[in-house]
């Protein structure tokens, strides 16, 4: 097998691998859900609720639609502004 050949069908593996991916949270987004200051959210699904997540590959529609029972919430706070964890952990970091 020749080089150019090689190289040919290792880019085709890493590409067909990205492009399976059908649901994509960057970093930057993650980053941002987790920033001081934003409350999350922590829902649950009561009971033996079936939620249809489809099948794999793509052109899928998925059906979510389920009663989500609200049960807490949680505010992003740097560490810098708890005492007690102030001296214990990096000044930068966050805790829920």
């Amino acid at each position: 097998m020749n080089f150019k050949l090689s190289v040919f069908i290792i880019c085709i593996f890493f590409t067909w691998q990205i492009l399976q991916a059908q649901i994509v949270i960057t970093e930057d987004k993650t980053k941002l859900l987790f920033s001081e200051g934003n409350v999350l959210a922590a829902y649950l699904i009561p009971g033996d609720t079936e939620v249809d997540i489809g099948n794999t590959g793509e052109g899928n529609v998925y059906n979510l639609n389920v009663t989500l029972m609200p049960i807490d919430s949680f505010e992003v706070y740097s560490v810098s502004d708890i005492p007690k964890l102030a001296g214990h952990f990096p000044d930068d970091g966050l805790v829920l």
